[in-house]
């Protein structure tokens, strides 16, 4: 499997940030859940403090996916976007809401031919699969819910993806 980063923006704004995580497995018992792929992106950003907070959010995914002896990468994620939600339960009892309305994030885990992935916000995971392109994130992210309790990831999809698949990860 080939990962290409591309980070394209043609009309930087300085209240956007936006970064790119890849996490690829390196202990035994890691190596059963795969490799674990995050996008984020923070509008109406204060720099480099909301860059830090993708960050912060990254490495928490990351420690709560492998931390988990699951036996499906998609408990792990799951776990994962538990331990995400309670880290943005934290950021709000900090005061930092800045973020809140302004996140747009994706995880995606892959292991062998098997995917699982959420989003929140604004974003986009497209498959392509020979001549068809299709949005497969598109009913993930459920608009115009409660916020309270505080869930900002709330549904894993999972499936699987064939040799000359190409998935990509787009915000606007």
């Amino acid at each position: 499997m080939e990962i290409f980063e591309l980070h394209f923006n043609p009309k930087l704004k300085d209240d956007h940030v936006f970064d790119t995580y890849i996490f690829e497995p390196e202990k035994a018992y890691e190596k059963k859940l795969g490799s674990l792929y995050l996008a984020g992106e923070q509008t109406n950003a204060l720099g480099n403090k909301s860059l830090a907070f993708l960050g912060n959010l990254a490495k928490t995914i990351k420690k709560n996916y492998y931390s988990l002896s699951a036996k499906s990468q998609e408990k792990a994620l799951s776990h994962a976007l538990k331990g995400a939600n309670e880290f943005l339960g934290e950021e709000v009892k900090r005061e930092n809401v800045g973020w809140m309305g302004n996140l747009n994030f994706a995880a995606l885990s892959i292991k062998d031919s098997s995917l699982s992935f959420t989003v929140t916000g604004d974003v986009k995971i497209m498959l392509i699969r020979g001549k068809q392109l299709v949005d497969i994130g598109k009913n993930l992210n459920l608009e115009g819910m409660d916020p309270y309790p505080l869930k900002v990831f709330l549904n894993v999809a999972s499936g699987r993806i064939m040799d000359g698949d190409v998935i990509f990860v787009a915000t606007k």
